[in-house]
């Protein structure tokens, strides 16, 4: 037989008797902590793409006198599991552009936003 226990008479509830409202200092405190993550402006915050990461790549490309192929910049990540993904997260933010010419394979010429193919 099974038995509800959210019928009883006392269901579990936190030992302090109540709720309390958000303390917002400590939402500040939060806020602040993230923002020291983070020392520079053009760190590019993403899921997918950790701040050594974004440095090999952007490294790779710069190695390439400011281009560099998709493969190319996935090889150079191989502990990475979303190599493609953490190139597009920087095109994205525009720190990278793609020839939108070509196809969309390891040949792909990535270079950096500021320079013209």
């Amino acid at each position: 037989m099974v038995v509800s226990i959210y019928g009883a008479d006392a269901p579990a509830r936190n030992c302090d008797g109540g709720a309390r409202p958000a303390d917002p200092t400590h939402i500040r405190r939060l806020t602040a902590g993230t923002r020291a993550l983070l020392p520079r402006a053009d760190l590019v915050r993403h899921p997918g793409l950790a701040s050594d990461a974004q440095v090999r790549i952007l490294t790779v490309v710069d190695e390439g006198d400011g281009e560099a192929t998709l493969g190319g910049i996935a090889g150079a990540l191989p502990d990475h599991p979303w190599p493609i993904s953490a190139v597009l997260a920087l095109v994205d933010v525009g720190l990278l552009a793609l020839d939108l010419q070509a196809p969309f394979d390891a040949d792909l010429r990535v270079r950096r936003a500021d320079r013209r193919a």
